[in-house]
């Protein structure tokens, strides 16, 4: 009886130690799958983010471009006004001008 005793714990003692094993082993398989899939998506976040910053820096650069070609434009259209408003200053200048000689006629009695 003693060797069956002996037998069932020994069996008993083994079948629990090999459980123990089994789920401590395979906890660290749990983990270390756990980690993967966590590595795995932090990458797929960090690409998508790389994707973004990519599309942003372009569009800051499209942007740039843009800035500055309405800039120059500005500038150009500045230049116009300042063309513009001394050709009216001419302008109101020779009026005043006719406006006195044809005063002047008229005051002379002369056709014009």
């Amino acid at each position: 009886m003693e060797n069956i005793a002996t037998t069932v714990l020994i069996a008993l003692g083994t079948g629990i130690a090999g459980s123990f094993s089994g789920w401590l082993f395979g906890r660290k398989k749990q983990r270390i799958e756990e980690i993967d899939l966590a590595t795995s998506t932090w990458n797929k976040i960090v690409d998508s983010l790389e994707v973004q910053i990519d599309k942003l820096l372009q569009q800051r650069v499209a942007d740039s471009e843009k800035i500055d070609n309405l800039s120059n434009r500005i500038k150009e259209l500045q230049n116009e006004i300042e063309i513009m408003q001394s050709k009216i200053k001419m302008v109101e200048t020779l009026e005043r001008t006719i406006s006195k000689y044809e005063k002047l006629l008229t005051d002379n009695n002369i056709k014009y």
